[in-house]
């Protein structure tokens, strides 16, 4: 927890095709020390601030297999289910489910599109906490979403290399038009 009177201010987004993206991350090496605690701090109230609903850490510039996914209704995903944030360090998907969903996508890293991408409708993940700690989880749904894109970042693949063809690109203003309630 961080004092009252201290600010944080949000990381600098990186945007494709930044050689950042494009890369594999690197391992996150622990135990973590305080200032790479700090700048995930950070990489939360960067997602948040942008209304984001997942940020991966080579989006922020870091080279490093870290992903943060917190989902809850905003201004760009309405619909979002309520989940409070967490860290996933190193993760490994390691079941995906034959069933697929086709679902409309933000990038952080795209600013201004959406891209229509076939996903797994659940996976099952292996990863490690802030702490270190091994953790395994099923996902389904949205948050199954969530995590595939985010995972993407992290193997240096962005949502503009995953469109079947041009018709799944779409601007973000098109997006709202055809997409949003009024």
């Amino acid at each position: 927890m961080r004092p009252a009177n201290i600010s944080i201010q949000p990381l600098t987004l990186a945007t494709y095709p930044d050689p950042v993206l494009k890369q594999v991350a690197g391992l996150v090496r622990f135990p973590l020390n305080e200032q790479e605690l700090a700048w995930i701090e950070r990489l939360r109230f960067t997602m948040l601030d942008a209304q984001g609903v997942g940020i991966a850490a080579p989006q922020a510039g870091k080279s490093w297999q870290l992903m943060i996914v917190a989902s809850k209704a905003n201004q760009r995903y309405p619909d979002a289910p309520n989940l409070p944030a967490f860290e996933i360090c190193n993760p490994k998907i390691v079941a995906y489910s034959e069933q697929q969903e086709l679902g409309w996508e933000g990038c952080l890293s795209v600013p201004g599109k959406r891209a229509k991408i076939a996903r797994a409708s659940e996976i099952m993940l292996r990863y490690q906490n802030v702490q270190g700690e091994y953790l395994e989880a099923r996902y389904s749904g949205f948050v199954a979403r969530i995590i595939q894109h985010e995972y993407d970042h992290l193997q240096g693949i962005c949502i503009v290399e995953r469109v079947p063809d041009a018709a799944c690109l779409i601007s973000e203003q098109d997006y709202q038009q055809q997409f949003m309630p009024q």
